[in-house]
């Protein structure tokens, strides 16, 4: 069975397209981690100081997730 060029270079074309896309997919992913944290560590501070018992547990996260 013949393959023309064609066909020959049709999966690198395939296997470009799904490594931007892993790369798109992966840059998005990677400004969604970013902003979780922020979020986060915005929402340690707004709470910090309402309970005394629980202000060093925030702390503590707010310092893993500067890191």
């Amino acid at each position: 069975m013949d393959v023309d060029s064609e066909d020959k270079g049709d999966w690198k074309q395939k296997y470009l397209e799904l490594s931007n896309e892993f790369d798109q997919s992966y840059q998005l992913a990677d400004q969604q981690q970013k902003l979780l944290c922020r979020v986060i560590i915005r929402l340690t501070l707004a709470t910090n100081g309402l309970d005394k018992s629980l202000d060093p547990h925030l702390v503590k996260i707010r310092d893993m997730l500067k890191k």
